[in-house]
C-alpha cells in the first residue's frame, strides 16, 4: 500500500506584519535600525538592500546594510552612517522583488 500525501502551493502573499519604529514614529534615535517582521519565512536571498530601501526626504538613497534572520522572519536595515538629525520623515521603501519560500511577491 502507498500513501501519496499532496501539499498545496503556497499561493498567499507574505506582509509585514510588526515594524520598528512604528511607522509615524517621533524622535526616533538617529542611530537605530530598522526592522520589519514578515507573516511568514522569506527567501533570505530576496531580502538585499536593493529590495529595502532608506531614503530621505528628496527621495535619495540612503546607504544601508540590509540583513534576513528566518528564525524570527524580521528584516533588519542598519544605515552605513548615524543619520542627520532631521524633522522631516525619512521612508523605507519594500519592493516586490522580495518574496517568501513558495516564491510569491511580498504584498506593499
Amino acid at each position: 500500500m502507498v500513501f501519496l500525501t499532496i501539499i498545496p502551493a503556497d499561493t498567499t502573499r507574505p506582509t509585514v506584519t510588526s515594524t520598528s519604529p512604528i511607522d509615524g514614529a517621533a524622535d526616533v534615535s538617529v542611530g537605530t535600525a530598522l526592522t520589519a517582521v514578515f507573516g511568514e519565512v522569506m527567501d533570505a536571498a530576496t531580502i538585499t538592500a536593493s529590495t529595502i530601501e532608506l531614503r530621505d526626504p528628496a527621495s535619495a538613497l540612503v546607504a544601508a546594510t540590509v540583513t534576513y534572520d528566518a528564525g524570527s522572519q524580521t528584516a533588519t536595515l542598519t544605515p552605513n552612517a548615524v543619520l542627520a538629525a532631521v524633522t522631516t520623515q525619512l521612508r523605507v521603501y519594500f519592493k516586490v522583488d522580495d518574496s517568501d519560500d513558495g516564491g510569491n511577491d511580498h504584498v506593499c
